[in-house]
């Protein structure tokens, strides 16, 4: 059995959970760990850096050995491993870790759940997944406007973009206005799409009259 294709070993965080069907075999901290994904958090100080990635990579080993040992399989082809930090911090680059005879790169970015989660954790590539789909949707939806009367049409804009704007929204609170503002013009171009409004005419008055809030309403009420 292989991992997920989206399998991820992530560096942060303050404990550390791996992950098939009951517990760790081996002495590990918070250890658990599912059939079909596992996911391992730790903290990396300045000071225990090397212990830590050390740690880590023992703690994959251990868990690749130990589905060997049932008759399961790693692939190791599907693990990524990315560090998260600030971008204000000034730190030496961690290359690769070792995982048995495999040197596993770390990744700028990794896929969890549906969101896209850099390096950094500010989020961009996150908005501008989002902002490329809900496009898309958007611009197919357009092409067949004409032929959909409005509760339709708004049917098609909840399930294909508003839908993907909502997704995960906790994690956009806090926001640079630059990030936001994409999103809102996503949003803004939906309504207008929905009533056939012009370029050139107020959206907030659309938007009421949809009874849609503005992007920043929406996150902190779902917050």
């Amino acid at each position: 059995m292989a991992f997920h294709k989206d399998q991820s070993w992530d560096l942060s965080c303050s404990h550390v959970c791996c992950s098939s069907r009951g517990y760790c075999p081996f002495s590990w901290p918070s250890s658990m760990f599912y059939a079909d994904d596992s996911q391992i958090y730790l903290t990396m100080g300045p000071r225990n850096r090397n212990v830590s990635i050390s740690n880590i990579e023992d703690c994959i080993s251990h868990i690749i050995g130990w589905y060997s040992n049932n008759f399961l399989l790693c692939n190791s082809a599907t693990i990524k491993v990315i560090y998260f930090s600030s971008k204000f911090i000034n730190k030496d680059p961690i290359p690769s870790i070792n995982i048995g005879v495999n040197t596993i790169k770390l990744e700028s970015a990794t896929c969890d759940l549906g969101v896209v989660l850099d390096n950094h954790l500010d989020m961009s590539r996150q908005v501008n997944n989002i902002c490329k789909s809900a496009s898309l949707a958007i611009h197919n939806i357009g092409k067949i406007r004409n032929y959909l009367d409005q509760p339709t049409a708004e049917k098609l804009i909840h399930a294909f973009v508003t839908s993907t704007i909502d997704f995960c929204y906790s994690l956009l609170f806090g926001l640079p206005k630059k990030q936001l503002d994409k999103l809102q013009c996503i949003l803004n171009a939906a309504a207008r799409i929905t009533t056939k409004t012009k370029k050139c005419q107020h959206i907030s008055p659309v938007l009421r009259k949809l009874y849609w809030l503005p992007l920043t309403k929406r996150i902190e009420i779902r917050f």
